[in-house]
C-alpha cells in the first residue's frame, strides 16, 4: 500500500497540473495573437 499511495498522489497532481499548463499556454498564445493582430493591419 505504501508504494500505491504516492503513485495515486502523483496521478492526481499531474491530472490537475497538465490541464493547467495547457490552459496557460493556450491563453498565452491567444493573448499574444490578439495583441499582435492590430499590428498586422
Amino acid at each position: 500500500m505504501t508504494s500505491v499511495a504516492p503513485a495515486n498522489d502523483n496521478r492526481k497532481i499531474s491530472d490537475g497540473f497538465f490541464p493547467l499548463v495547457v490552459f496557460l499556454v493556450v491563453t498565452e498564445i491567444a493573448a499574444t495573437v490578439l495583441l499582435t493582430l492590430p499590428n498586422w493591419y
